[in-house]
């Protein structure tokens, strides 16, 4: 079963893709786009659904700046200066400590 799924992403949106999963039952599921099927491949790879192509771990850390870095870093590959904030005064701790002007 391919699932395409657009933007939109709610709780009742979720219960209707499980809900077309407990009905038609693939024995797999391939996502063809990224955003909203990612929030939904974790928990069926929870749920012991198969998904095939890129796993939901993978692409998880390639969105996700802090993982993607860390993969950079252990591969010693440069890269430009970066981090990530979560608040403002983080964002300023960060910026102390770089050699950003």
């Amino acid at each position: 079963m391919i699932l395409r799924t657009g933007s939109i992403s709610s709780r009742s949106h979720d219960r209707d893709v499980m809900n077309i999963i407990d009905l038609e039952k693939p024995r797999a599921l391939l996502f063809s786009s990224v955003q909203t099927p990612l929030k939904l491949a974790v928990p069926l790879e929870r749920e012991g659904v198969t998904i095939l192509g890129t796993s939901p771990d993978s692409i998880d850390r390639a969105e996700d700046r802090k993982r993607f870095k860390e993969v950079l870093n252990k591969l010693a590959l440069r890269q430009p200066e970066s981090g990530t904030a979560m608040s403002v005064g983080e964002l300023y701790q960060w910026l102390e400590g770089s050699d950003i002007p």
